[in-house]
């Protein structure tokens, strides 16, 4: 029976997008404004709502893409990159250059799972992270 709903889960989920996202865990994303030709870098948080996990073993993979103007040190990291990934919460830290002034758009996309007990819910996130260049 649980397996069953678990798989009901996916499918609801696959329909609906990453609106049903926030029902199993926060996604956030931020970065400080920065200076053109300056290092600086963004952070993606996940921490799972109440009574589930982080997915240990699932293959999590953050993509992200750099809007004109902006050059990223790596587009793409996996579970093993991140610089905290616990059942309780995760975080990226994605690094990146600004070449001209103005604001600036990341997008990206975000894939782990979340677990409750042995059911396991795989989750996309949308990521955007607005940074202002000055």
């Amino acid at each position: 029976m649980k397996r069953t709903l678990a798989i009901a889960a996916l499918l609801f989920i696959g329909s609906v997008g990453t609106a049903v996202a926030g029902t199993y865990a926060t996604v956030t994303a931020s970065a400080p404004a920065t200076t053109v030709n300056v290092r600086s870098t963004a952070k993606i948080s996940i921490v799972p709502s109440s009574g589930f996990r982080l997915n240990m073993e699932y293959p999590t993979k953050l993509v992200m893409v750099a809007p004109s103007g902006v050059t990223m040190e790596k587009a793409a990291q996996v579970r093993a990159e991140a610089v905290k990934f616990e059942e309780a919460s995760a975080e990226f830290v994605v690094a990146f250059t600004a070449s001209s002034v103005g604001k600036k758009t990341l997008t990206g996309e975000l894939k782990y799972a979340v677990c409750k007990a042995a059911d396991c819910i795989p989750q996309t996130a949308k990521v955007a992270i607005n940074v202002d260049v000055k």
